[in-house]
């Protein structure tokens, strides 16, 4: 009798959790939401569309990888300026262009006295002038290509051959990998001849 009134005391709370959760899960249940059901319905485990990016976003994202700064942060500071210059009237393009030409720089990729890569978004978004400087900059990969043109052309003229160089240094390395392959096989017929002998 014991065993069948702890069965029977359970039974009616077992149907009440039931009935309960069918409703729950129907969303037919009367009673009032506490906070934690209100966090969790607001909480959706299955796969939501990602969040649009913001434009600020996409001027850090082109940033980061037009630099080579994939772990950067996209710190208040440099968020500000890119904000700033969007509240200015720069459009998406303009701001990306603007990092296109820091990095069409040489000036700004190290290729100065010091050594320093000046190559910040906070810079290069620090005002209208830096930006608008960084947008002229933009012919500066014309200009580099040219200049290479020249200086392989004057090589030529001293009668230096880029590509006999070229193909010197690969007969050279092809040469010394055949020498290094030879003295590894070696060393190792070495080791198996001694190992037999001993």
């Amino acid at each position: 009798r014991k065993r069948g009134a702890e069965r029977g005391a359970n039974r009616p709370a077992e149907r009440v959790a039931e009935r309960s959760g069918e409703r729950a899960a129907a969303g037919t249940d009367p009673r009032p939401k506490t906070q934690t059901q209100e966090k969790d319905a607001g909480t959706r485990t299955d796969s939501a569309p990602p969040a649009r990016l913001r434009v600020e976003d996409l001027v850090f994202e082109h940033w980061k990888r037009v630099m080579g700064h994939p772990t950067a942060k996209f710190t208040r500071e440099r968020r500000a300026k890119v904000k700033a210059r969007l509240a200015e009237g720069y459009t998406l393009q303009q701001l990306t262009a603007a990092v296109d030409g820091c990095r069409a720089s040489a000036h700004h990729m190290g290729r100065n006295d010091s050594g320093t890569v000046y190559d910040d978004l906070e810079l290069i978004c620090r005002n209208g002038g830096k930006v608008e400087g960084f947008l002229s900059a933009r012919p500066a990969r014309e200009v580099e290509r040219v200049r290479e043109e020249k200086a392989e052309q004057a090589r030529e003229a001293e009668g230096f051959d880029l590509k006999a160089a070229e193909a010197d240094r690969d007969r050279k390395l092809v040469e010394m990998r055949a020498n290094a392959k030879a003295a590894r096989d070696r060393g190792l017929r070495e080791m198996r001849g001694e190992a037999s002998d001993g």
